[in-house]
């Protein structure tokens, strides 16, 4: 194991993930891991990993590069360079000791991710490294942290992702959804003006998004309900009517009326919408929203 960054500045928010942790929800522990799950898988199959763990970015950060490697820059354009020299998203390319890997800021999306051949190496908690700063497993990076890596003895050839398989970044998105079973606590003008109208992107982190509307959604009594269980994509309406989108950090459990859930394949979306972005959801069947899983799926075997 070697360092491969020393961190000289970690912008907003800059951490190590991998797939999370997908066998202690009922412990209440939530998944956490990379939150744009297409970025960090399409890492790892053009890196020729399972699953490693990698740098999630969001936004800016800047690293001294403390030993040679190969790495490969995926999700959101930051508008990266090395050594002030605008270096490529999607596909591999050497770093060496003393280069400086900046991340500007966004031309588009909002997350980057680096990977490496073999992974980042860092603290393993519960089968996962990936960072909950809520419920303190792991840290986000600071300045002067050192990242670590395990050398390839073997040269990796150059690698990149076809074109058609890169996503386009936008500040609107359309993301689909499957309509809860909880629908039934909504009449159908609210389920009309739940799918008719187009939402703000308020505030959000790891953990949710704030969506801002003109038509605020009630559900037909105001009546409290048992908690249930909730996951990356779930659509919740609190008493203020503006919904709220959980993502990969989210609690376990909520209590909030549920009215909808994003459909895997397009929970990447939720990942690289900015601040004042807006979100249109549109409703699908639960057949459609299998054979979409089962297509993306295969894509990334």
């Amino acid at each position: 194991m070697k360092a491969l960054f020393k961190v000289v500045h970690p912008g907003l928010c800059t951490s190590i993930q991998d797939a999370g942790r997908h066998h202690y929800q009922d412990q209440g522990v939530p998944v956490s891991g990379a939150i744009d799950q297409y970025a960090y898988k399409m890492s790892n199959y053009l890196l020729g990993n399972d699953n490693v763990a990698v740098i999630e970015i969001t936004m800016q950060a800047t690293f001294k590069v403390m030993n040679n490697a190969t790495i490969m820059i995926t999700g959101a354009n930051l508008n990266p360079t090395l050594d002030g020299e605008t270096v490529p998203n999607w596909c591999t390319f050497p770093v060496e000791k003393g280069q400086t890997l900046r991340f500007k800021g966004a031309a588009n999306g909002l997350r980057a991710y680096i990977g490496v051949p073999l992974g980042i190496r860092s603290n393993s908690i519960l089968s996962s490294q990936a960072t909950l700063v809520g419920g303190h497993m792991n840290e986000k990076l600071k300045k002067a942290d050192i990242v670590y890596f395990t050398p390839n003895e073997q040269e990796l050839e150059a690698r990149k992702v076809r074109s058609n398989w890169i996503p386009t970044y936008g500040k609107k998105i359309k993301v689909r959804v499957l309509m809860h079973i909880e629908g039934n606590l909504f009449d159908a003008s609210m389920m009309e003006t739940f799918l008719g109208q187009t939402y703000t992107v308020q505030t959000g982190d790891r953990m949710g998004l704030r969506l801002e509307c003109n038509k605020t959604i009630h559900p037909m009594n105001e009546l409290d309900i048992l908690s249930e269980a909730v996951s990356f994509g779930t659509i919740q309406i609190p008493p203020n009517g503006k919904p709220i989108i959980l993502l990969a950090d989210s609690q376990t459990t909520g209590g909030y009326p549920v009215i909808a859930n994003v459909i895997t394949v397009d929970l990447w979306k939720l990942a690289q919408v900015p601040m004042n972005g807006k979100i249109q959801f549109e409703a699908v069947q639960l057949d459609e929203a299998i054979h979409l899983q089962k297509e993306w799926t295969e894509l990334l075997i």
